[in-house]
């Protein structure tokens, strides 16, 4: 999806919004793939498998990534320092290399 011209969105507050969640849709997405990539590397270049196997591929290693991370809360940091620790930098788990 494109965003509409700004010339257009300032005029139109519908489309300003629109561009607004657009943009931070696409910023969302990015930092996912971003995760993805740095947690499996097998992700960080092109797969060369049919794409319906790409789709299974990513939503495994989506799940892997959130059951890991999940596990990781739960046994290894306190409940009491969940709300001030819940960073995206916090709750990765380092991956032996």
């Amino acid at each position: 999806m494109k965003p509409y011209p700004k010339d257009h969105a300032a005029q139109d507050t519908t489309k300003t919004i629109f561009n607004n969640r657009l943009c931070r849709a696409k910023r969302v997405s990015e930092n996912a793939c971003a995760i993805l990539c740095q947690n499996f590397r097998m992700v960080s270049s092109p797969i060369a498998v049919l794409p319906e196997t790409t789709n299974l591929i990513i939503t495994a290693t989506c799940c892997f990534h959130n059951m890991l991370r999940d596990e990781f809360l739960s046994t290894d940091v306190p409940q009491s320092d969940n709300h001030e620790t819940n960073t995206s930098v916090n709750i990765m788990l380092p991956l032996a290399r």
